[in-house]
């Protein structure tokens, strides 16, 4: 048998941690505004990372198989949001039926459920590309091009099934299938001059990182007198969300002992569908016990989003994990 790789389930559980600490707006607009410019990318460059097992199946048994895998949870976790919201009678939840259907990035009542579609979306593109364009690095250039002249041309998104938003974020799915066999390499037992490399690397990856931060989050967005909307800056920023994702990867190789992260990733796909429901329970248990948990400084901001996220994991998916361990039994 293969042996599993846990670097990318502590990856996705990262990238989950960031998904919180982007809807924690209100807390630190920084953070928040910060997360916001790579976790979803992050997320498809996850998703990039076995496109492989997906370009060796044919067209239909790929649609089929996407179809079990993320059309079948899309409707599942739809409905359970749609009824979650019809319990607690919040405003418009009718529309967010048809929300579901459409599944256009930020028209839909909760904001993650696009996400499952729209991979889908991606993947099938990704399998023609696989066809038409053999050389991996040639496809990732391509890729890199479709990725940003919809990023610098394209409207907001507005296609079903944010197909738009699938080739905007092209790019990041075809960098993890890219650089698949290379992490594979950087992470096995041996080679530990590649890992001192590769560290490095991701070390250097963190400076980008870090002028990004500031550039998010300065009053008036520029780097060395260019405005953050011309189209230079545009390109420079789309490269530092590459460099977080990279140094990301790295923090994960260190972490990947950890089982906790490890099962919080494999849990990846309940905890990001419902991370509403959960944002909105958690906020309900402190009130019940008399906690009003309100950082006053922003960096306090990442204390609440590890409790959430724990929160998340501990309520939601260790009992659904419970119960289809259970089923399978059965």
């Amino acid at each position: 048998m293969k042996k599993r790789l846990l670097w990318p389930d502590v990856l996705r559980a990262l990238a989950l941690y960031c998904v919180v600490l982007a809807h924690l707006g209100s807390f630190s607009q920084k953070i928040s505004m910060f997360c916001f410019g790579f976790v979803m990318q992050l997320f498809f460059f996850i998703s990039g990372l076995f496109a492989s097992h997906y370009l060796k199946m044919s067209l239909d048994n790929l649609v089929k198989k996407l179809a079990v895998h993320l059309l079948i949870p899309h409707v599942i976790i739809s409905v359970a949001n749609i009824a979650y919201a019809a319990y607690k009678r919040i405003s418009g939840w009718q529309d967010s039926i048809l929300q579901c259907v459409l599944a256009i990035r930020n028209k839909i009542l909760y904001s993650t459920l696009w996400f499952l579609p729209c991979l889908f979306v991606m993947i099938v593109v990704y399998w023609w590309l696989s066809r038409l364009i053999r050389p991996t690095i040639l496809r990732l250039l391509l890729c890199m091009v479709i990725s940003l002249a919809f990023r610098i041309f394209k409207e907001p998104s507005q296609w079903i099934w944010s197909a738009d938003t699938a080739m905007m974020y092209m790019f990041y799915y075809a960098l993890g299938d890219f650089m698949m066999p290379f992490l594979k390499d950087v992470s096995s037992e041996g080679g530990y001059l590649i890992k001192i490399l590769f560290g490095a690397a991701a070390v250097l990856c963190l400076i980008p990182t870090v002028v990004s931060y500031f550039l998010y989050n300065s009053a008036e967005p520029s780097l060395m007198g260019h405005s953050m909307n011309t189209l230079d800056m545009m390109i420079f920023m789309f490269f530092c969300s590459t460099a977080t994702i990279m140094s990301m990867v790295g923090l994960s190789m260190l972490l990947q002992r950890s089982t906790l992260l490890q099962n919080i990733g494999k849990s990846t796909l309940y905890l990001f569908g419902t991370q509403g429901i959960a944002a909105d329970l958690f906020t309900w248990v402190l009130w019940q016990i008399g906690i009003t948990w309100i950082p006053r400084f922003g960096w306090q901001t990442l204390f609440v989003g590890v409790a959430r996220l724990l929160f998340s994991y501990l309520v939601i998916a260790v009992p659904i994990n419970a119960l289809m361990k259970m089923i399978w039994k059965k």
